[in-house]
């Protein structure tokens, strides 16, 4: 997989040569015209690094760096300020700007300063991690799936409960997303105890001696709710509603008290990797 670099930059020229320089250094590469919009993405794609200009509609590259080092999902993403703007340099550097570069810019410079941050960026993904992802609604847990693996996760699916067994002694998951607007036979509060305490016994072929090991690590859970189809509301149907959202933190906190490591919402596209992050680098 090539390493994600997002662009942020109004100037098409500039684009254009910042992506034609990258590419052909081997980085996958995209592009948002302003702040607003570079912050949709950091949020919804996980770069692995930024490059941001400065003076831009919308939000300014200033504006921007203060908005991803606030959010503490996305504050470790490395940011490259590009801009003709040299004596800025030390009040980004202050907000946190890892790297700064003074156009006209030097092509190996550039190259090489976006090769530091990718190398540090990489120190702090989730390469390797294991996830397994429950759920029912094919929509949603397809756009999970691939919204993890471009942080380099390890991920497999499961939609019916009697599988959950097989895919999680095959997986050793380090996480396990568990949908909690997913009727159950087990309840879910329940489900989340049983995956909490399960020792998962190792391949046997990996013991010397033939005889399975356990695994001592924990599998972590991430409580999500399913996306569901936009219905038409009756006002007679506010208060049942009302309970149901009542109902729902109460079943949340019951999951949490059985182990559950915590609660990401309905799930969004738009804000589904900047809220399980908070818990993915735990």
């Amino acid at each position: 997989m090539k390493d994600f670099i997002l662009i942020v930059d109004d100037a098409q020229e500039d684009l254009d040569l910042f992506q034609a320089m990258l590419e052909e250094h081997g980085y996958k590469v995209t592009k948002a015209y302003n702040g607003q919009e570079g912050l949709q993405k950091i949020k919804q794609d996980a770069p692995m690094i930024v490059i941001s200009d400065v003076m831009m509609p919308r939000m300014n590259g200033y504006d921007l760096l203060k908005e991803i080092r606030h959010d503490t999902a996305i504050a470790k993403t490395p940011v490259l300020i590009v801009t003709a703007r040299p004596k800025m340099a030390g009040a980004f550097l202050d907000i946190g700007a890892d790297s700064f570069i003074a156009k006209p810019i030097h092509g190996d410079k550039f190259l090489s300063e976006v090769d530091k941050l990718v190398d540090r960026a990489k120190g702090s993904r989730l390469d390797g991690k294991k996830i397994v992802i429950f759920g029912k609604h094919e929509r949603t847990f397809q756009d999970m799936h691939q919204k993890l693996e471009t942080l380099g996760c390890v991920v497999a699916d499961v939609n019916e409960e009697q599988q959950i067994i097989a895919i999680v002694e095959e997986l050793n998951p380090d996480f396990f997303f568990l949908p909690i607007n997913v009727e159950t036979k087990i309840p879910v509060e329940l489900l989340v105890h049983i995956l909490n305490t399960w020792t998962i016994p190792m391949k046997a072929k990996e013991s010397p001696g033939g005889k399975a090991p356990a695994s001592s690590a924990k599998i972590r859970i991430i409580l999500y709710e399913e996306e569901k189809e936009m219905e038409k509301i009756w006002i007679s149907e506010a208060e049942s509603l009302y309970y149901k959202a009542d109902d729902n933190k109460a079943l949340v906190q019951k999951c949490c008290k059985n182990g559950a490591l915590g609660y990401i919402g309905v799930y969004s596209p738009q804000t589904f990797l900047s809220k399980a992050q908070q818990f993915l680098h735990q």
